[in-house]
């Protein structure tokens, strides 16, 4: 329907040559997903199943459940994620990294090939660092939604939000971790 190719983007710019197009802003971060490097790919994969060994089984998800109830947890359930949306993935990570005690408690009697990925000093930064990177981008999903928001300011908070990660990686390479609250 608004296909480049053969919808009404194509017919638009045969129309008028000048006429510049863009994704949608929303789904322009589920592509976030298929960009990344080698590394944060592997690490979002293997979080994704891990929870998909434990949510797969509805006795498996009891038992979680019911380990998170006895370790006095906030939270006693896994998120699922979704291919579409990078809330859904975001959500994930943060609930993961915060039920990792709860999770290497589950896996000492339920063997997994990634159990161990909880206890490893390279992959649990990096699961924490893209917690933090998809909730500032669930952050901006939700901050770019709604009726009242129009392009204008769409390319206003896409800025700005641009503008945060260059401070932030000037911060970073000064060694000022005082702007991440949770740091």
């Amino acid at each position: 329907m608004t296909g480049k190719v053969r919808g009404v983007v194509a017919r638009i710019k045969n129309a008028t040559k000048e006429c510049n197009s863009t994704h949608c802003t929303l789904h322009r971060y589920a592509l976030v997903t298929k960009r990344i490097s080698a590394t944060f790919k592997s690490v979002l994969d293997e979080a994704v199943k891990i929870i998909n060994f434990i949510k797969s089984k509805p006795l498996q998800s009891r038992i979680f459940k019911a380990i998170c109830e006895d370790m006095g947890s906030l939270h006693t359930n896994l998120l699922l994620h979704t291919e579409v949306t990078c809330l859904s993935r975001g959500k994930m990570l943060v609930r993961i990294f915060e039920l990792r005690m709860e999770l290497m408690a589950y896996f000492i009697g339920h063997k997994f090939e990634l159990s161990d990925r909880l206890n490893n000093m390279v992959w649990l930064p990096t699961l924490a660092y893209l917690a933090d990177i998809f909730g500032k981008l669930n952050e901006l999903c939700l901050a770019l939604q709604g009726k009242q928001v129009n392009i204008l300011q769409e390319k206003d908070k896409l800025v700005a939000f641009s503008r945060k990660i260059q401070y932030w990686i000037s911060a970073v390479e000064q060694n000022n971790f005082r702007v991440f609250p949770d740091a």
